[in-house]
């Protein structure tokens, strides 16, 4: 298949995904409204903000090396790096069910409650489905499955995390569609269709910033290891002119 065909065939996928997504927003919405109040609504906020802090710590940036490492590997290394990222994942999901339980005891003996505490098991299972959901996604990216990718974009619509802090720098990003809240210490900001993430953290080897989508958004990926690979993704790709005029 030349690069033609694959980039007809990779943007249909990707296009299949994103209707997706929003087809099933439409087609919940009467539900959501029926069942949901003003206060319901702001209660499913900010568990989604519970949720999006939470895997970024319990994960240790797992989505992004399960990305990275496996890529042009041999099939039994990939193989080696998909087990490997399992049982760090089954570790994790251990490790913070413990914390999960101290917490529910502990708040059940001194009967505290806040909007964590009540739903905290909820909390829970979101945090570990969003995890393996991101690992599977991102090792079917890896290895080329891109009509997995595409399904599993299907699920993939506002309040989607992109990026946290302290992760790694690895790759510039072109919207294409949508809005992206863009997170720092004492305020944020929005990026929209023509702009570029990460843009401004070039020089960095780690995200400074956090990133999270505020509607359905869709992204052009550009992998980004080095400085020096600036340069041959200039070169080599066909860059869109939003990141060209952005790094001149």
């Amino acid at each position: 298949m030349n690069k033609y065909k694959r980039l007809g065939k990779n943007t249909l996928l990707v296009f299949i995904g994103n209707a997706g997504s929003k087809l099933i927003g439409l087609v919940m919405l009467p539900f959501y409204t029926s069942w949901l109040s003003v206060e319901d609504y702001g209660v499913t906020d900010i568990i989604n903000v519970y949720v999006s802090f939470l895997v970024s710590i319990v994960s240790c940036c797992i989505a992004e090396s399960i990305f990275i490492f496996p890529k042009g590997q041999k099939v039994e290394k990939q193989k080696q790096y998909f087990s490997s990222g399992i049982v760090f994942v089954l570790q994790a999901f251990f490790v913070s069910f413990l914390l999960f339980g101290t917490v529910d005891f502990v708040s059940s003996i001194y009967g505290f409650s806040n909007s964590f505490t009540d739903y905290l098991w909820l909390i829970y299972g979101l945090m570990a489905a969003t995890l393996l959901q991101q690992f599977f996604q991102q090792f079917t990216r890896s290895i080329d499955k891109m009509i997995v990718y595409g399904m599993a974009g299907i699920v993939l619509e506002k309040g989607k995390t992109i990026y946290s802090y302290g992760q790694p720098m690895t790759a510039l990003h072109l919207i294409t569609n949508g809005k992206v809240d863009v997170s720092y210490p004492g305020g944020s900001y929005t990026l929209g269709k023509g702009d570029v993430i990460s843009i401004c953290e070039i020089c960095s080897e780690i995200h400074l910033l956090g990133y999270t989508t505020l509607e359905d958004t869709t992204i052009l990926t550009y992998p980004l290891t080095s400085l020096d690979s600036l340069n041959d993704i200039l070169q080599k790709h066909e860059v869109p002119e939003g990141i060209r005029k952005q790094l001149r």
